[in-house]
């Protein structure tokens, strides 16, 4: 006999025995299904689901047995289960790795690609959210739908899980600048400070140029109580950007906490030559801080004005009142008190 007629008696013998090893529910689900790369059009889920539980039950051990279950959980789009029964096919046999690498990739391109961001760009946060989620249970290495997700959340009010799903993306993926900036945000609106001046702090050494990451953290020092250190970081920042009107009204503000009242007025009026429209609350805190400086002329003027504007102010009118005091101008002040006590009054 041959040596090539008994290489290939003994590889039909050994695939005898291995077809033969397999429970017949196995053999039927595999025709039933087809392959993955050349799946059956409308196979019977519930004929499947049967043969495979006996199939299970015949030989627990057996990868394949949980890799069809997997196949099946995708199919039924309920990949919670899908997830389970391929780490179990991993757990028991690298066999199927790069099957199911590809067919979690293929699952994840249909939920993340083609439907969250799309929900997402329409704004249908809900549907985002959920696909994005979907999408992580089928493949956990990429950031994106952690960083659709978390955003996602965010815009839904749920702050809890967009810190969850930030902090997540952000172990994916700690070098992606948006990444980590979401994730420091979102660990500043859940009040874990210490977590996000961490983020904005690296984010720094990658990019020190980025007046933003210095406003961040001088907010955060500022709200850790450490108001010199945020000072100095807003200093900072305004160094990197000195057109940023939110920057100058911000360090305006931590004068005025400070009591540095010149230099909350310079910042107020560098504010101010930026801004495109100011609010009635900034505008009040400037002008207490020219009335702090003592600038009771320039006070009176603006106050003028600003009451006219804002009639229901009525902080303002005591101010102005207090101004024409300073001015001795005694009628008027007992006008502008007048003004106060009526509109307190009210």
């Amino acid at each position: 006999m041959s040596k090539k007629l008994i290489l290939g008696l003994a590889l039909v013998l050994a695939a005898i025995f291995i077809f033969g090893c397999q429970p017949k529910e196995l053999r039927t689900v595999k025709i039933e299904l087809g392959t993955w790369k050349k799946p059956k059009s409308n196979p019977s889920i519930e004929r499947v689901k049967e043969n495979l539980a006996k199939a299970e039950n015949t030989t627990p051990n057996n990868p394949e047995v949980y890799f069809l279950w997997g196949r099946v959980y995708a199919m039924e789009n309920n990949y919670e289960e899908m997830d389970k029964s391929w780490d179990k096919c991993d757990e028991l046999s690298d066999a199927f790795d790069a099957s199911m690498d590809t067919l979690r990739m293929m699952e994840w391109d249909t939920l993340f690609i083609q439907s969250a961001v799309k929900s997402y760009q329409n704004g249908d946060y809900e549907a985002a959210l959920d696909k994005s989620q979907k999408a992580i249970i089928c493949w956990e290495h990429n950031y994106q739908p952690f960083l659709y997700g978390a955003d996602a959340a965010y815009r839904l009010g749920n702050n809890e899980l967009a810190y969850d799903l930030s902090k997540a993306g952000y172990e994916v993926s700690p070098d992606t600048i948006t990444m980590a900036r979401l994730y420091a945000e979102m660990c500043f609106v859940s009040d874990k400070l210490d977590e996000a001046k961490g983020v904005f702090e690296k984010l720094i050494v990658n990019d020190a140029t980025n007046a933003d990451y210095y406003f961040n953290l001088g907010e955060i020092d500022l709200a850790l109580g450490d108001t010199t250190r945020a000072l100095e970081y807003y200093v900072q920042g305004l160094d990197k950007d000195k057109d940023n009107p939110d920057g100058w009204l911000n360090i305006a503000k931590l004068y005025f906490l400070l009591k540095k009242y010149p230099e909350a007025v310079d910042a107020f009026e560098h504010f101010k030559s930026l801004a495109e429209t100011v609010g009635k609350d900034d505008m009040f805190l400037y002008l207490l801080a020219v009335y702090q400086v003592k600038d009771y002329e320039k006070a009176r003027a603006e106050l003028e004005v600003f009451t006219m504007e804002n009639p229901d102010y009525c902080e303002a009118w005591q101010l102005l009142g207090n101004c024409y005091v300073h001015l001795q101008k005694n009628k008027e002040a007992r006008a502008a008190n007048d003004k106060y006590d009526e509109c307190v009054g009210q």
